[in-house]
Order: C-alpha cells, then sequence, then structure tokens
C-alpha cells in the first residue's frame, strides 16, 4: 500500500507531454497495483495544492475490516472513522454509506436516517451494493411514518399527519412493496378525505385501483378495492357525476356478493352491500331503468333480512322502494303487495307510528290504487296520510317547509281523483288548498306550484267560475315567462287559455289578441301539424265568429 502520491497541476498553458506523464504514471501505478488518489482543481494560474501524504479511503476500508468484536468499542471506532473521513474531505459516496449502515446497527436513529438519504440520492449501481440493508432501513422508516401518522389522525391533525404520510410515500418509491404501496395510499387518500381535498383522494384512490388490477392481484385484495371503489363512487356521486358513481359502486358491490356468496361477508360489510345495493337501485329508478333497479331492490331486502331479519324496519323500507320501482313499472299489483308489506312491518315499530315513513307508504298506496283508477280507496287512503302529517311529533310545523310540501302534494291528488269522479266542488277545495301552501313554499316560479295552479285554473273553468279561473291562468303565466321566457310553447299554452277564459266572458277582442299571440309563438316553436297549435287555430276561428255575431 503507498504511503503518498503525486500530484501534478497543470495549467491552461500545459503542454501535451505534461499531460502524457501524467497519464503515464498513473498508469505505472495502476500496473504495480498500487491504489491511486486523485485530487482534481481547476486553476487559471499557479496555485500550490497541498499533498495527500496519505490514501485515506484505503485506509478507512481497512480500519473497518478491522473493527472491534467488542459493540462499544466497535460503536467508538466507527464514529472514529466517520471523523476522519469528514476531516480528510473524502469523497467516497459507498464508503460513507457503509460506514452510517455500521452504525445504524447501534439503534443509531441519526445514522439510519442518513444512510437513507444517501442510498436515496445514490447511484442505481450503488444502491444495488446496500439493496438488504436499504429495504430493511426503508420498511422500518415507513412503518414509523405510517405509525405516527395514525396517531395524527386519532387525533384529528390532518396537515400533520398528511406531511408524515407524503414522507412515507416519498421512500416507498424506492422501496415499492405492493401491500404497503395500498396500504399507504388509502391512508394518503382518506387523510386528504377528511382535509376536504377529494380530487386529490380521488386520484390517489383510482391510480392505486389500477395499480391492483394492473399487478393481476385482485382476489388478494378485495377489501382494499370494495374500500376504495366505495369511496370514488361517493366522491363521484357528491360531484354530481352519477354515471362514474354508479360503475364504481357496482364495481364493490361485485366483490361484496361474490364474498356474500361465499358466506366470507361480516356484518359491517353486509351492511355496507345493502346500503350501496340501495343506492345504486335508487340511481336507476332516477334514470327510469326501472328493471334495473328492481334488480337492485330485491338484492337489497334480501341483504337487510339476512342482517336485521323480516320485519326489521329498515327492511320495511328498502320493501317500500321497491314498491315504488314497481308502480314505476305500472306493474301496480305487485307495487300494492309491496306497499301493504311494507306498512305492516312499520307499523310494528314502536317508535314509527305514526311516522313520516309510515305516512308516505300510506300515501304511496294511495297513489297507486289511484294509478288503477281506484279513486274512492285512493282518497281514503290520502286521507289517511294528510291525518298523519299532522299528528305531534311528525313534522314539527306541518303548514310549513316539508310538512306543508308534502301536505300540498296529497292534496293535489285528492283533488284529482276528485275532478275524476266529476266531484269538480270537491276538486277545486282541494287545489285550492294545495296551491295556497305551494305558492307560500316554493313561489309561483316553481314548475309543480305552476302545475298545480293550471289544474286548479282549468276546474274552475269547467264549473264556469271564469273570473277565479282567468286570475289563476294570469298568475301561472307571470311565473312561466320568469322560468321559460316569454317565446317558449309552455308560456304559448298559457295565453291561448286566457283567451279562452276571455272570450267566455265575452272579451272577445281582448281574447283574440291573446290567442293571435299563442299562435305566434307556437309557428315559431312548434310543427305546423302539432296539437297544440291546431287548438289554437280552431279557438282563434271560434273567437272570429263570435265577433262576426
Amino acid at each position: 500500500m503507498p504511503t503518498s502520491i503525486d500530484v501534478f497541476q497543470l495549467q491552461p498553458s500545459a503542454s501535451e507531454e505534461d499531460m502524457n506523464l501524467c497519464i503515464e504514471w498513473i498508469k505505472a501505478q495502476l500496473r504495480a497495483k498500487q491504489s491511486v488518489t486523485l485530487l482534481v482543481k481547476r486553476c487559471e494560474k499557479q496555485e500550490l495544492i497541498p499533498m495527500i501524504t496519505v490514501d485515506q479511503v484505503s485506509k478507512i476500508q481497512q480500519k473497518l475490516q478491522e473493527l472491534s468484536l467488542d459493540p462499544k468499542s466497535r460503536k467508538q471506532e466507527l464514529q472514529e472513522l466517520l471523523q476522519l473521513y469528514h476531516k480528510s474531505n473524502v469523497k467516497n459516496q459507498s464508503l460513507l454509506i457503509q460506514i452510517h449502515i455500521e452504525l445504524a446497527k447501534f439503534d443509531d436513529i441519526e445514522a439510519q436516517e442518513k444512510a437513507i438519504e444517501l442510498l436515496c440520492k445514490a447511484d442505481e449501481k450503488i444502491r444495488k451494493n446496500f439493496q438488504p440493508q436499504f429495504k430493511v432501513f426503508l420498511k422500518d422508516k415507513i412503518k414509523f411514518y405510517l405509525e405516527q401518522g395514525a396517531q395524527e389522525t386519532q387525533a384529528q391533525n390532518y396537515k400533520q399527519a398528511l406531511i408524515l404520510y407524503q414522507k412515507a410515500s416519498e421512500l416507498n418509491t424506492f422501496y415499492d412493496e405492493k401491500d404497503t404501496t395500498i396500504q399507504l395510499n388509502i391512508q394518503l387518500g382518506n387523510t386528504h378525505q377528511s382535509l376536504k381535498e377529494l380530487d386529490q383522494s380521488l386520484q390517489i384512490w383510482e391510480k392505486t385501483i389500477k395499480y391492483i388490477v394492473g399487478l393481476g392481484c385482485q382476489s388478494q385484495y378485495q377489501n382494499e378495492l370494495i374500500y376504495m371503489y366505495n369511496n370514488v363512487g361517493q366522491i363521484y356521486y357528491d360531484k354530481k357525476s352519477i354515471q362514474k358513481a354508479t360503475s364504481n359502486w357496482d364495481q364493490a358491490i361485485i366483490y361484496l356478493e361474490s364474498q356474500n356468496n361465499e358466506n366470507q361477508l361480516e356484518l359491517q360489510s353486509k351492511q355496507l352491500l345493502g346500503h350501496l345495493l340501495n343506492n345504486v337501485g335508487m340511481i336507476y329508478y332516477q334514470k327510469q331503468e326501472i328493471k334495473t333497479a328492481i334488480i337492485n331492490f330485491q338484492k337489497t331486502i334480501e341483504v337487510y333480512e339476512s342482517i336485521h331479519g323480516k320485519n326489521h324496519i329498515s327492511v320495511g323500507n328498502r320493501i317500500n322502494n321497491l314498491g315504488e320501482a314497481y308502480r314505476s313499472d305500472k306493474q301496480y299489483d305487485k307495487a300494492l303487495e309491496m306497499f301493504y308489506k311494507a306498512l305492516a312491518i312499520k307499523k310494528q315499530d314502536p317508535n314509527g307510528n305514526p311516522s313520516k315513513s309510515l305516512a308516505s307508504t300510506i300515501n304511496n298506496i294511495g297513489m297507486t290504487l289511484q294509478n288503477k283508477g281506484n279513486y274512492e280507496e285512493a282518497i281514503e287512503q290520502f286521507q289517511e296520510s294528510l291525518r298523519m302529517y299532522n299528528e305531534p311529533g311528525v313534522y314539527s310545523n306541518p303548514n310549513a317547509g316539508d310538512g306543508a310540501l308534502q301536505q300540498s302534494n296529497t292534496m293535489h291528488s285528492i283533488a284529482e281523483c276528485y275532478r275524476f269522479l266529476k266531484k269538480l266542488d270537491l276538486a277545486i277545495n282541494y287545489f285550492q288548498q294545495a296551491y295556497k301552501l305551494k305558492k307560500q313554499e316554493l313561489k309561483i316560479i316553481h314548475k309543480s306550484t305552476q302545475h298545480t295552479a293550471i289544474q286548479l285554473a282549468s276546474s274552475l273553468f269547467q264549473v264556469n267560475q271564469f273570473e277565479e279561473s282567468l286570475k289563476i291562468f294570469q298568475e301561472v303565466l307571470e311565473g312561466q315567462k320568469q322560468v321559460y321566457g316569454p317565446e317558449s310553447a309552455i308560456v304559448a299554452q298559457t295565453i291561448n287559455n286566457i283567451g279562452t277564459v276571455l272570450s267566455e266572458l265575452k272579451q272577445n277582442e281582448k281574447a283574440y289578441q291573446y290567442v293571435e299571440e299563442a299562435i305566434k309563438i307556437f309557428e315559431k316553436q312548434l310543427n305546423k301539424n302539432d296539437p297544440y297549435l291546431q287548438k289554437a287555430y280552431e279557438n282563434m276561428k271560434n273567437i272570429k265568429q263570435k265577433l262576426q255575431e
């Protein structure tokens, strides 16, 4: 081993011969199997360079091989070697990493962290030389960050937890063990969600789902996939992206049903399955994909019955939903069967009689009977639900807010039944009550209010109460213009109706103006054979005849 090296100093003015001398000297040292340490310094003018008298790299390497077996002495020797390394200004990354790795074996956290830092920054070739130790260090440090992050999450210090999880994630780029990657990403997504950073949660969870699918290990990570599909679905649902919500929830359902069929589903997961089936069923119901909704509601009932038994209130609520789907599909007898079944369950609930839920099911029975044309029976059910809406404890104030709206809808239904039964005085009475409540809660600009008002005005017209009918139609017209604009075909229908009422009041010139205005709008918006336009032409013809009389 050499005890010293020569120092060559080359300046910009150095000749090619000078450079060749340096190269030849280096070659000679290597042929003699001598270690060579080079100190390279660029300079523009003559400078003195201190001579390195000892090959410190070789010296430190030799001492590493000769470390004491006694733990206390060994640690002391390593610390001295580290000081020597820095004092001698040695630049050998592998050597520095090796010293820190040896120190880390003495539970020296600072040394372990330094070794991790150096290995993360090192070339891939150097990292491979220390791969076993690096893996162990990474595993320990990632586990530490995960545990600390969990503690901060428990204390609801979500920002601090996020910092810890992000540090773990940075280290995991070198570790990349799939269990750790998946669990870490789930925690990152959870923390972003707790911080209301839903886009970040969405990005992380969707990336993790693709990661699992890409590895082809879905069966191994079913619970993790269920968790992420459910959360991703909920985020998309809250964003009003219903199609994506349904797609993700459907995926969660597939895994949950698979586990349920194999009797591997725990109670909490069963509850989630029932919840998701019901959610997806409601989405399909709202999209008018009724057949699919029915299938989901049927599965929902099976799951809830397996959890709670057949007479639990939650089962009754799901049976009610199935009844709604059957009614929408015009399967009225099946709908009634479900509603009566739900009603029987709800009546047994000591906390649910009377209740909004019970009143709603009774109201649903009424609507189904109305659909079947059984108007007298429907009215009895509607009256019962109205009575229940006014029971103490059902609504804090049945004549305001949700209570008023629910009553107004039921009153409207009763009025429609009386109208079909040709009992127009009773129909008008209920339409008036419904209209009053809807104007109070929704104002005339709401479509539901306008619909009730039109039915009221039409009923008043039928019993020759033309002045009252005209007043209501005019109120509707003002509301419709705000909602649809003055050139809408819907607005034109009401204008034409006003013209008809004015004609009955023998105000034919004014009636002519209204009908003429309606025709102009219809001609812009509808084709010439549209029944509304044809009706307006007929109306105009009749008014012209009256003007000529």
